[in-house]
């Protein structure tokens, strides 16, 4: 007997019978995403104004902290949290984490970005780079000398960093620190963390009186 294969009409991942007759042939993601909207607002969208108000709300970013460390997140709606966000929010009005961050590249970059400014990877290297820390390369001027007028110049090959920033398709249960750091630098950030404490705020406070 042939069993039949199913795709999700949005993305193309494979689906179960369940998801072709009982979601309008999605996958769960693009169901929830197109019929169950999570409804967010911007609260506030001005750089400037992030780290004052992410200090403000110490006490409950401490809470909702706890709550993900917890792995009780739901990440489906997480996931559409962030989706609504970026929907609203243009990252060339901002440009703030280029104005505030010097991200690592790897070898891979800076083959890369050499080749598309026409430079040896030496050259680009001793005009461009310093080494950190940890003794990879890093970006020598923040802000980043390629963002001109709030975008990136070498936007089409731009380092894997600056391409996956603000991490925020990767699992933040185990990148906490790093998503409350983002969100005193970044709007997009920030706004997914408010509505994402609003949206699970009985959960959150419920897990809080479990706590104590």
């Amino acid at each position: 007997m042939v069993k039949l294969r199913y795709v999700c009409k949005k993305c193309g991942i494979t689906i179960d019978g369940h998801n072709q007759f009982l979601h309008d042939s999605m996958c769960d993601e693009c169901f929830f995403e197109t019929y169950f909207p999570e409804e967010i607002e911007l609260f506030e969208t001005n750089p400037k104004r992030l780290s004052k108000l992410c200090e403000q709300q110490e006490e409950a970013n401490t809470c909702f902290y706890k709550f993900l460390k917890s792995d009780k997140l739901n990440q489906r709606r997480f996931s559409n949290i962030v989706k609504e966000v970026t929907k609203k929010i243009d990252c060339t009005t901002c440009g703030n984490c280029c104005k505030k961050l010097a991200p690592d590249l790897s070898n891979e970059d800076i083959k890369r970005i050499s080749s598309y400014l026409s430079m040896s990877t030496e050259e680009f290297i001793q005009k461009y780079l310093k080494k950190n820390t940890e003794d990879r390369f890093q970006s020598k001027d923040t802000p980043c000398i390629f963002l001109q007028q709030n975008r990136c110049e070498i936007y089409k090959v731009r380092p894997e960093e600056c391409k996956n920033y603000p991490y925020l398709y990767k699992d933040i249960n185990k990148r906490c620190i790093q998503f409350f750091a983002n969100a005193e630098i970044c709007p997009i950030v920030f706004n997914v963390l408010e509505n994402t404490k609003l949206i699970f705020m009985d959960e959150i406070f419920s897990f809080d009186d479990e706590c104590h």
